[in-house]
């Protein structure tokens, strides 16, 4: 199974690799060192996985209301009403957002404007 990464762990993995490298027993041979450093791989890539799923609870919500200048209102779950823009992806790829549907946003920390990321 072929699994891409990030490079920057890319890079850390054969960073790693290589450091490793040097540091394996002379008497071994070329069969034990691959499989150690494939076990040592396989290792970083399930770290990497791990990182990746973290951010799943990502707040959902249904557009109310759609205003001038790509702003939306959108009904959290929680039935909280947030005012939220349309993001520069899904303006450049000309997403189109309709009342109604339901939308994967990112909440500004400070209180601001939610980002629309996705549409559901």
């Amino acid at each position: 199974m072929i699994v891409k990464i990030h490079d920057s762990w890319h890079a850390a993995a054969t960073y790693y690799l290589d450091t490793k490298a040097s540091t394996f027993e002379t008497n071994q041979t070329d069969t034990e060192a691959k499989s150690q450093a494939l076990t040592l791989f396989q290792a970083l890539v399930t770290i990497a996985k791990l990182h990746m799923d973290e951010n799943k609870d990502v707040p959902t919500g249904t557009v109310e209301e759609v205003l001038p200048n790509s702003l939306f209102r959108v009904r959290m779950p929680d039935d909280e009403l947030v005012l939220a823009y349309l993001a520069g992806k899904m303006r450049l790829h000309r997403i189109r957002v309709l009342v109604g549907d339901t939308v994967e946003l990112v909440i500004d920390p400070y209180g601001g404007r939610a980002r629309i990321v996705r549409r559901l």
